[in-house]
């Protein structure tokens, strides 16, 4: 799909956070923001996703080759704050062998819901002299998508309209005759700003020797997309503003709903350089490898034709990393990791002061075999530090996080796995500092400074059956969260219209699972046929 939460979907605990057709971000087991990392070749994607469910990730599932749905302790080299778990989308955008003639995809796509067009190509050539070129490029535009009805739910449509009535004194005895003809006046059969422009463009050239390989990529992304239901609100700031409201309610009504209804849409634009290089070695380190990536990512929330609020991140994230040669059953490697993030939201409705993040870590993620045994362990230690010059703020947290899984194979058939793990999360710069109005959301978000460090404890068992024809997977889980920071809305308190959501913190338990299954049926005449089912449960309480 054109977002990386509508291509995962219907994967074992993963559903989609879906904001709008150019929005939607991967919730695994209930968790979903910062506690899911979504990465690029091993790199996060140096975005604004996390901050807000209206912000597209900054990756093109369409040039994917694989995506990886990382938990357990691999997801400690990406980072601690994956505790949901890690979304790695490999792209082959920096080539790492040399192929034996070019090779070249290309697809096309119709969509008749929203009267969609998308196109996407790559091409690897091998330009000789150990050089190989890469060049990829994605285009997708699509209209606003056709709904059965109304878009605003009836309850959703009395509300307002309740909301009005506390403004008008007299509407209440000509509600009866006018509600057909209010919402005759509705936009139907259509989502009013659900549209979508898209275009990236891609270009890596690698060095490919015996001994390893070094390459480069560029990648140029532009995106356009409407957020469906976010409009700019009007101000109710004083009492005089409310008493003019009541007298003039009637002959301005239109007028003024036109002017609080501007639409709100996003701009979205990221250039990313990206390095990978691998150098073979010998004896007890097999190779070292290096991960780096940099990006200038912006995107501006637009009212109508008016610029609200600028996002900006200016970051830079590295992994360099020493792989064991395996030896006697056992393999691992360790690494050190470091991410330096510039983020800013600027504009008169700006809910973020600017902030620069950095973090550095080690970690190290082991691997033993004994015939049907197999034992996973990995350790992370990070520090962050969270700078806000504009407050005069400085936060810095150190974070230690532990995992470690098994799984026995008790034949070719059946496989059984449990994991256990405790991972330390940081709070963000928009948890610690948000205050202002985020008119996509429709929420005015207030952030809490004296918020500690969030902490998991969870386990996961695991079972697997595979044969020629079918499958079963079945899991269970549980994760006990001590401080687990979370937006709570403030009953019967709003500003400017908007209402008040402050960022809170408390013991929260989540827990359920996951039962899948798939049966294929025999080849008929070279047709295959095949049926499967998923169902899945989560349960979240807070205390």
């Amino acid at each position: 799909a054109s977002t990386i939460g509508e291509t995962l979907k219907y994967e074992p605990g993963v559903s989609s956070s879906f904001f709008g057709a150019g929005a939607s971000r991967p919730i695994i087991r209930g968790q979903s923001g910062n506690r899911v990392r979504v990465l690029v070749n091993g790199i996060g994607t140096i975005d604004a996703a996390a901050a807000s469910p209206d912000h597209a990730d900054a990756v093109q599932p369409a040039q994917a080759e694989i995506i990886e749905v990382l938990k357990g302790p691999a997801m400690l080299r990406f980072g601690s704050s994956g505790s949901g778990g890690v979304i790695n989308v490999i792209d082959g955008r920096i080539p790492s062998e040399i192929p034996e003639s070019t090779e070249a995809s290309a697809r096309v796509g119709f969509s008749s819901v929203d009267s969609g067009k998308e196109a996407a190509a790559s091409i690897k050539q091998n330009l000789g002299n150990n050089l190989v070129l890469h060049l990829d490029g994605t285009w997708k535009e699509s209209k606003d998508y056709r709904i059965p009805g109304f878009a605003e739910s009836e309850i959703f449509h009395e509300s307002e309209e309740d909301h009005d009535e506390d403004h008008d004194e007299d509407h209440d005895e000509d509600h009866d005759e006018d509600h057909d003809e209010e919402r005759a006046g509705e936009m139907r059969d259509r989502l009013e700003n659900s549209f979508t422009k898209t275009a990236s463009l891609t270009g890596g050239l690698s060095y490919i020797s015996d001994k390893g390989f070094i390459g480069i990529s560029v990648h140029q992304l532009d995106s356009e997309y409407g957020i469906p239901g976010g409009h700019e609100h009007g101000h109710h700031e004083d009492e005089d503003h409310d008493e003019d409201h009541d007298e003039d309610h009637d002959e301005d009504h239109d007028e003024d709903h036109d002017e609080e209804e501007e639409l709100v849409s996003i701009d979205l634009k990221q250039t990313r350089i990206d390095l990978n290089a691998v150098r073979e070695l010998g004896g007890y380190f097999e190779r070292v490898q290096l991960f780096a990536g940099y990006a200038d990512y912006e995107h501006t929330e637009l009212e109508g034709d008016e610029v609200g609020t600028v996002f900006a991140n200016e970051g830079l994230e590295a992994r360099l990393e020493l792989v064991q040669t395996e030896e006697n059953g056992r393999k691992g490697a360790t690494g050190v990791h470091i991410r330096k993030s510039d983020f800013s939201a600027i504009g008169a409705e700006a809910f973020v002061p600017q902030t620069d993040t950095r973090e550095i870590a080690i970690y190290t993620f082991q691997e033993q075999s004994y015939d049907n045994l197999h034992i996973r362990g990995a350790m992370r230690y990070e520090n962050n530090r969270i700078v806000s010059e504009a407050l005069n703020q400085k936060k810095s947290y150190g974070l230690f996080s532990v995992s470690a899984g098994s799984d026995y194979h008790f034949n070719s058939q059946n496989r059984l796995g449990l994991t256990a793990f405790r991972t330390e999360r940081s709070p963000t710069s928009e948890e610690l500092y948000s205050n202002g109005p985020h008119l996509a959301t429709d929420t005015y978000d207030v952030g809490n400074t004296n918020l500690d460090k969030e902490t998991a404890l969870g386990v996961e068992l695991a079972y697997r059956f595979k044969s020629d024809n079918y499958f079963l997977t079945a899991n269970a889980f549980i994760t006990d969260y001590q401080d687990y920071i979370y937006k709570d809305m403030i009953t019967d308190q709003m500003i400017d219209g908007l209402d008040v959501y402050n960022m809170l913190s408390s013991d929260a338990v989540f827990k359920g699972g996951e039962i899948q299954g798939a049966y294929t049926f025999e080849d008929i005449n070279n047709v295959s046929i095949s049926i499967d089912g998923l169902l899945e449960y989560v349960r979240a309480k807070t205390t």
